[in-house]
């Protein structure tokens, strides 16, 4: 069975730590990587408060001489749990096993940089969903792998990044920066690229055909672009207000959309730009204007009716006290059909300075799509002498395409080791499907 490989307790440990891959996206399919079981309550023997990391929880069972352990954020939220387990894991089989995990893995996301708790962080994280053989999911169905790349070559937040073909990330700007690094899927290593002509700092960047264009972003109002078979940078198209916090989605070959963002004050703003006569629509103004928001082209299901169009999710009004959770959880989708705008249901939690991307293959109506989530981001709670406190998340929360909500668990949906804000998210669009091998 491709699902499952018994091995004896004895050598349970060292398939933990034996596990190698190399550099590169391709290098380290982490289909079939080994698993622990799962047991029940009953054989609870510890349950351990604030273990950070699954190696540590390893370790602690090792040291209890345990049968097995299990390491999650419990309800979701922290500090994480590590269960220690009596028993072996044999589920009836009469000896124990370790899952493989998924024979799928769909397609990943590549996240860089960013602002951690304690600073700038360098770190390339790559999240993967898996797959059973009917698409299903079940338990531990992802990996959130962080040995596949190098980090950037120096820590960084606010910059932006996109897809410059199949095998490379073209990485840019951030706080007071200009330069642009490309991220070599293949070999895992970082090269540069062009400087941009204008510093930008929370902006965004996208790739339009062979080109890839920078939009606003603090000290910029002007567009420009990469041309990739000339390696230059050409600015062009001046916005009609100035503005960084923005969300930028392409919506077909020739438009961008631009929603959202801040100059002295939050925007409600949305507009359209057409590259081929370089000229600026305005569109019906988002109900709820903020920053630091993020944005997606997606399919959602409304009222029994699939409609193609821009989700938005979280973000700031530059107004809202600690705490506040307005807009930091509403969410908002901009149908490309009628260009109105509806409200959909909330996310779980409030964020902003996240990312969305697609990630999680969800089945509707005998189709198979990527469905949107929202990656990380900043939240506020108040201290104890009532003073704004920010912290950063890592939590991926699912849109259900046909319950037409989020989902609030973790089960099954790989997270980022590291919490961040600030950072860019980057899908890849596999050209194959990746199968595990044991």
């Amino acid at each position: 069975d491709v699902h499952k490989m018994r091995i004896y307790y004895s050598h349970l440990f060292p398939l933990f730590f034996s596990v190698a891959f190399g550099k590169g996206l391709y290098s380290g399919v982490p289909c079939h990587r080994q698993m622990h079981c799962i047991l029940e309550n009953s054989d609870l023997m510890e349950a351990v408060q604030g273990v950070e990391t699954e190696m540590e929880c390893q370790n602690i069972c090792r040291d209890l001489q345990c049968g097995a352990y299990n390491w999650w954020t419990e309800n979701a939220t922290e500090p994480f749990l590590c269960k220690i387990f009596t028993s072996e894991c044999n589920f009836g089989w009469g000896e124990p096993f370790v899952f493989l995990g998924p024979p799928y893995c769909g397609n990943p996301t590549v996240v860089i940089g960013g602002l951690g708790e304690d600073g700038p962080i360098s770190e390339v994280e790559t999240l993967w969903p898996g797959f059973g053989h009917d698409y299903s999911y079940g338990y531990h169905d992802g990996y959130t792998v962080d040995d596949l790349f190098d980090p950037f070559p120096y820590a960084m937040y606010g910059h932006s990044a996109t897809l410059l073909n199949s095998s490379m990330i073209i990485v840019c700007g951030g706080y007071d920066q200009n330069i642009c690094q490309g991220l070599d899927l293949v070999s895992g290593t970082w090269v540069e690229f062009p400087h941009m002509n204008n510093v930008r700092t929370d902006f965004g960047l996208v790739t339009l055909g062979k080109h890839v264009v920078a939009v606003g972003g603090s000290n910029s109002v002007d567009l420009e672009i990469f041309d990739s078979l000339s390696g230059t940078w050409i600015q062009t198209w001046p916005m009609p207000e100035p503005r960084s916090g923005h969300c930028t989605v392409v919506v077909d070959a020739y438009h961008i959309l631009i929603i959202g963002g801040a100059s002295k004050d939050t925007m409600n703003m949305t507009t359209m730009l057409d590259t081929l006569t370089g000229t600026w629509t305005s569109l019906p103004p988002i109900p709820s204007g903020r920053r630091g928001h993020a944005c997606i082209k997606t399919v959602v299901d409304l009222q029994q009716n699939s409609e193609v169009g821009v989700m938005v999710t979280g973000g700031q009004d530059m107004h809202s006290s600690a705490g506040d959770l307005w807009p930091g959880r509403v969410v908002e989708f901009l149908s490309l059909d009628t260009m109105t705008w509806k409200q959909l249901n909330d996310t779980p939690y409030s964020q902003w300075d996240h990312e969305m991307t697609h990630l999680v293959s969800n089945m509707h109506d005998g189709f198979r799509f990527d469905a949107p989530v929202i990656i990380g981001g900043e939240y506020e709670v108040q201290d104890e002498d009532g003073f704004p406190e920010t912290h950063q998340r890592n939590f991926v929360q699912t849109y259900t395409f046909n319950a037409s909500k989020w989902n609030n668990w973790f089960c099954c949906i790989p997270q980022l080791k590291i919490k961040r804000s600030h950072f860019s998210a980057v899908h890849i669009e596999l050209e194959v499907e990746l199968v595990g091998k044991i």
